[in-house]
């Protein structure tokens, strides 16, 4: 503590002989760390710093205090001290007069009191306070004592360096610089006035300490720093390399010089990338160097203008400066501009753009081979990289390359890139080589399995569907997917294996799955052909089959997946008539089982349906006295108009009850099916069929009238002619307009 208090510990700390770096706790405590001492560290608490400043602090309001305020107050004792700093021994004398002295201990003595004690002559003591001796008195009388400085450097002197003036312009020469620095070495570290274009070419030629302290004040960057520093940069008396220099030096000891040189002056863009270029050469410079957004653009902007960046380097070298690219968050666009070690460094980083060029710098591969599997066989640091940026690998490489080119990789990359990024899995898996296939579902994680199926990436083996179905509960949309791409189930005989009964039982529960699955997902032909690749050994049940589907079943027949029985077809009873039509259709042994009671809802679509085989309908109509209870009006009507399409004949008593069911008759078709059996009609049945036709018929078979007209037909000739042999006519002739006149015979009262 006494050595803190002591002058001489407070110069060499302005002088830079010690490397502070202060800290702040919560208790408003500062440490420094200086290095001169072995990083010996000074704890300075709350009642050390009252001590140390010789009174009691209030830390609240220091802390209240706003930092504008605190800005000018320093602003207002820097601008105090260089005027003492600069006053001449009549100008302290007065500024000493007029200054009231609070806190005096006793004992002390004033200024006025120690120079008049010091000169002794009273005379002296007026010269002195009237300015008749003063600073310039002994700068001219040195020249007659000893004349090393030239008038230059005396005018510099007075005007520049005894005021603390700044004139960066100032010539001097190399020997006027070497004098004065010389003669006020003391002063550089508190003077404006070495901020000097000539003198700092001077320093930084001969003399490394004094430019040590003038460039760590040159590194605070005020508003002196920043003037002297725009003037020293944009002058063309100053090499390239001076201003490199100096940057290098500057960087050093501020955190902030980049930042100057990037956004903080208007410099050219072309002293900018010389400057940052030579400090990004300098790796002590590197590391403390702060960054903004400001900084991190210009590295990106400009990166392929460094020359530093694509010379053979260093690893040392590389890695500070991939260091600072890291932390700047900069990913380069093109790894071809840097140079080959940096380029190692930028990679192990990950500092880059995903685009093919750099995966293939990176990977050491060809751009046409950079799939994933190719480039966690070659380079797992840019593996890792370009998995934990998937979804911009993808963007970059589709309609390129294959995401992955070769089955031999495929499940082990699947595996890790699910760890990484389970969102970006299908974009992977819909640009994989078309090789690229699971054998077996169970070497990657269950939640794959949907992606695999949507994308068609595992074998449709029914063990691998087994499994499926076993975790999902059902077939759903991404299963129907794949085995729509496949159009088939393959290795079915390994299932039974160890346990043939085991085996049918899981064939079963897949075949009533897939056929129970949303109807939208396959086609009836392609649902029942995947059934089918299941070689069921027995029928499935068809009450177990819930899908709505109206041409399932008559696939389902064709195939022989369901039994060809009564209780199939009963199956579709509410389903639409096309579902029973195809059943119809395809089924081999329908009329074997068909019954009155079977399809008695369905006779007259039956008989319009073209699709239903000739053979069933004939069948019907030839065993009409069978069906006849269950035929209704409509169904009647098809009936009878199928029978004269095919000339089947229809017994009488059916033909009887017919002409009472029909709504409508025609009485052509009916008479041609009554003349084909005439001669196996009775008399009785015979008048009612014609009773029951109504019109001229009803006529003739009634006793309503002895004399009428009827079409000239062979048919009507046949009726005539049986009613002839019944008594009920006896003559007719031809008429006009293709007529007949019929006489019937008078009846008798009896």
């Amino acid at each position: 503590m006494d050595e803190m208090k002591s002058s001489k510990f407070w110069m060499d700390i302005e002088q830079g002989a010690y490397n502070l770096v202060w800290e702040c706790n919560e208790r408003i405590s500062r440490s420094a760390y200086l290095s001169q001492f072995e990083e010996l560290k000074i704890n300075l608490s709350r009642d050390r710093i009252c001590d140390l400043v010789g009174r009691e602090v209030d830390f609240l309001k220091l802390m209240e205090l706003d930092r504008e305020d605190l800005e000018k107050e320093i602003e207002k004792l820097d601008k105090e001290n260089r005027y003492l700093n600069v006053c001449d021994f009549h100008e302290l004398i007065t500024y000493s007069s007029s200054m009231e002295v609070s806190n005096a201990e006793e004992g002390d003595k004033d200024f006025i009191t120690e120079v008049r004690t010091l000169l002794q002559s009273k005379l002296a003591y007026q010269l002195v306070e009237h300015g008749y001796v003063g600073r310039n008195f002994s700068l001219y009388t040195t020249r007659y004592h000893d004349s090393y400085f030239s008038s230059n450097a005396m005018n510099f002197i007075i005007h520049h360096i005894e005021c603390d003036v700044m004139d960066e312009y100032f010539h001097l020469d190399h020997c006027d610089v070497e004098n004065i620095i010389n003669d006020y070495r003391d002063e550089i570290s508190s003077k404006y006035s070495f901020y000097n274009i000539d003198i700092l070419k001077y320093l930084l030629d001969k003399e490394e300490n004094a430019l040590d302290i003038i460039s760590r004040k040159l590194s605070l960057l005020g508003k002196h720093e920043k003037k002297f520093l725009n003037s020293y940069y944009k002058s063309d008396s100053v090499t390239n390399e001076d201003k490199i220099k100096l940057a290098q030096k500057l960087a050093k000891f501020s955190s902030e010089i980049i930042f100057h040189f990037i956004g903080g002056e208007d410099f050219d863009n072309n002293i900018r990338i010389i400057l940052i270029n030579g400090i990004l050469s300098d790796i002590s410079c590197l590391k403390e160097q702060s960054i903004d957004e400001s900084v991190a653009d210009y590295l990106l902007e400009n990166y392929d203008k460094f020359s530093v960046l694509s010379a053979r380097m260093s690893h040392e070298n590389a890695e500070s400066i991939s260091q600072l690219y890291r932390r700047a968050k900069v990913c380069v666009p093109a790894l071809r501009y840097l140079g080959e070690e940096l380029q190692k460094a930028f990679v192990r980083k990950n500092i880059y753009k995903l685009t093919c060029e750099n995966i293939s710098l990176a990977a050491d591969l060809s751009k046409d081979s950079i799939s994933l599997n190719r480039i966690r066989r070659n380079n797992k640091e840019v593996y890792d990289y370009v998995l934990s940026k998937i979804s911009e690998y993808i963007e970059v490489i589709k309609g390129k390359v294959f995401s992955i080119d070769n089955n031999e990789s495929f499940v082990e990359v699947i595996r890790e890139l699910f760890s990484y990024n389970v969102s970006c899995l299908k974009d992977v898996l819909i640009n994989v080589h078309d090789s690229c296939v699971v054998e077996k579902i169970e070497s990657l994680p269950d939640d794959v399995w949907p992606l695999l199926a949507e994308t068609g990436r595992f074998q449709p083996t029914l063990h691998n569907i087994c499994l499926y179905v076993g975790e999902n509960g059902e077939v759903d949309e991404n299963l129907a997917s794949l085995l729509k791409a496949k159009e088939g189930i393959s290795e079915v005989e390994v299932i039974d294996e160890n346990n043939s009964d085991e085996g049918e039982t899981r064939r079963e529960n897949i075949a009533y799955r897939i056929l129970n699955c949303p109807d939208n997902f396959f086609s009836s032909d392609l649902r029942t052909k995947l059934v089918s690749d299941l070689k069921l050994g027995k029928y499935l049940q068809v009450d177990k089959i819930v899908s709505r589907d109206n041409k399932l079943f008559g696939w389902l027949i064709e195939r022989d997946i369901i039994a060809d029985d009564e209780k199939s077809y009963e199956r579709l009873s509410q389903m639409e008539w096309s579902a029973r039509s195809d059943f119809i259709s395809k089924s081999k042994n329908f009329r074997s089982y068909m019954t009155p009671d079977l399809v008695a809802g369905d006779l007259t679509q039956l008989f319009k349906d073209k699709k239903i085989p000739s053979d069933i309908k004939k069948y019907i109509v030839q065993n009409t006295e069978n069906f006849i209870e269950v035929f209704d009006g409509s169904s009647w009507e098809e009936v009878i108009k199928y029978a004269h399409e095919k000339n089947i004949p229809i017994v009488g008593a059916v033909l009887e009850r017919a002409v009472h069911s029909l709504e409508r008759i025609d009485s052509k078709i009916f008479v041609g099916l009554l003349v084909r059996v005439i001669d196996q009609v009775g008399k009785d049945v015979f008048l009612r069929i014609l009773c029951g036709l109504g019109g001229v018929y009803l006529q003739l078979s009634d006793e309503s009238t002895s004399r009428l007209r009827i079409e000239d037909s062979k048919e009507n000739i046949k009726i005539l002619e049986r009613l002839r042999n019944e008594n009920i006519v006896s003559s007719w002739k031809k008429a006009e307009k293709d007529s007949i006149k019929v006489y019937k015979k008078r009846m008798r009262n009896s």
